[in-house]
């Protein structure tokens, strides 16, 4: 799959493969494979490949060099391993399925988390999208970029599938996943929302109104604990407006002008701004989120449920898990707390 800007489309997968290049090439000047090998190897047309190192050399990432070829620019050095670098393990991070990559919203905590925990362990990271939703293309990229091994948060939805992740693992690069479904014989860290759905259920009386807010629409525990309370559809409220955030706080803000809700389930970007806007209404009620919460000085702290209270220790539980595959598959078990932390 490629990204089409401007009438020409982009190959991600061209752009990763020079990256690794550039990585492990140092203050050498490595060459470049002609836009007919390129275009051949990612199976993608001439036009695309010429296009895409065209737009490499006018970024500064390659050097073009008349009737030789192009070239990797030595000079980046952001981009090409510094010689300690070079015994670093680089690892790669992918978000949900691989089809996009998120940084800087709630959501995209663990992530973050990971950012923390690999430079604490002395590794160096890529961020990864995937260019192509065929499998045997997608392992092509991966391999491609030279990693030491992969850290794949999967949450909620876009579930990658278990015989991907063993494709993965059969070409020889590592991987941890964290993730609220089970992946048998996958290295995983486990944050089990069946076991919160049956904490949260021994923990809170039956509600008389819900409020369910996520950007799908859709939210497993949130349907798990309606189903377990036997509420009407009458008592429930469901509010989403894809992933437009002000449209669904102003939704939001004008149920609970109509109807008082006992718990909200939210998504983890509303769990920070919703309970603020229930005390504007005098309204206390149960928050909980089905993600990762805050716990960052720089944020309130979030004053509800979580089937993943600390997204910090989940993530270096994930690079252990990682670093050390000579121990074998292991699960990690998520224990939910009211405002407590993760093990």
């Amino acid at each position: 799959m490629t990204k089409h800007t401007g009438g020409i489309p982009e190959s991600n997968s061209i752009r990763h493969y020079i990256f690794g290049l550039l990585r492990t090439a140092g203050s050498e000047a490595v060459r470049i494979p002609s836009s007919y090998e390129l275009a051949e190897r990612f199976s993608v047309t001439r036009r695309v490949a010429r296009y895409e190192l065209e737009r490499l050399r006018d970024e500064g990432f390659l050097i073009a060099k008349p009737r030789i070829g192009m070239f990797t620019n030595p000079r980046l050095n952001h981009i090409s391993a510094t010689p300690v670098q070079k015994h670093m393990p680089l690892i790669g991070i992918i978000n949900a399925d691989g089809s996009h990559f998120v940084y800087g919203v709630p959501e995209a905590r663990m992530m973050g988390c990971f950012h923390v925990a690999l430079a604490e362990a002395g590794c160096m990271l890529h961020s990864i999208r995937f260019s192509f939703h065929d499998e045997e293309m997608r392992i092509r990229e991966l391999k491609n970029l030279n990693l030491d091994g992969i850290l794949w948060r999967v949450f909620n939805s876009d579930y990658p599938s278990r015989e991907f992740m063993k494709q993965v693992l059969d070409s020889g690069i590592a991987l941890a996943v964290v993730s609220d479904r089970i992946y048998p014989g996958i290295p995983q860290v486990y944050l089990s929302s069946e076991n919160a759905e049956k904490e949260l259920f021994r923990q809170l009386k039956k509600p008389r109104a819900v409020f369910i807010i996520a950007n799908t629409g859709k939210m497993a525990l949130a349907d798990a604990l309606v189903k377990r309370w036997d509420l009407p559809e009458t008592a429930i409220r469901r509010i989403g407006k894809g992933n437009v955030y002000q449209e669904t706080v102003e939704a939001f803000q004008a149920a609970l002008r109509e109807m008082k809700p006992d718990v909200v389930l939210c998504d983890t970007l509303y769990a920070e701004s919703l309970p603020a806007l229930c005390d504007e209404y005098g309204i206390d009620c149960e928050f909980i989120t089905d993600n990762e919460v805050n716990h960052a000085p720089s944020l309130p702290d979030f004053r509800g449920w979580s089937t993943v209270p600390d997204a910090e220790n989940a993530a270096r539980a994930a690079v252990d898990l990682l670093l050390n595959q000579t121990a074998g598959p292991a699960a990690i078990q998520n224990k939910l707390k009211h405002g407590g932390c993760f093990l």
